[in-house]
């Protein structure tokens, strides 16, 4: 299974909003929380409010969806690492699944 996270939007970067999803080396997503808590400190000690989710792959908001662009070698292409191994199976008449999930404009279609 793998996630890819999208950049901010516009309306967030315009009300200066933070990111809170950090990629960590390609297979671990770390959500961080969003909200100010006002409740004493007590009460979140020994507790953190991260949430840590690991997939076969993660791909952060610069990773690309273009089979070949010579201008950004440095980014990692969700189809190369997501769907290209399928190619091969679909041609020797195996059935593959691609599914994806998201928010409406998130990028599917395109992907």
């Amino acid at each position: 299974m793998a996630v890819r996270s999208r950049p901010l939007s516009s309306k967030e970067i315009e009300f200066s909003e933070n990111e809170i999803v950090k990629v960590m080396d390609n297979k671990m997503i770390i959500l961080m929380d969003p909200y100010e808590y006002n409740a004493p400190s007590e009460v979140f000690k020994n507790r953190s409010r991260e949430q840590h989710y690991a997939f076969d792959y993660v791909f952060d908001q610069y990773s690309n969806q273009v089979l070949n662009n010579l201008f950004s070698h440095y980014k990692i292409s969700v189809f190369q690492n997501s769907t290209k191994f399928l190619l091969e199976g679909v041609v020797n008449g195996f059935n593959a699944t691609v599914f994806a999930y998201g928010a409406t404009g998130a990028g599917k279609t395109y992907t």
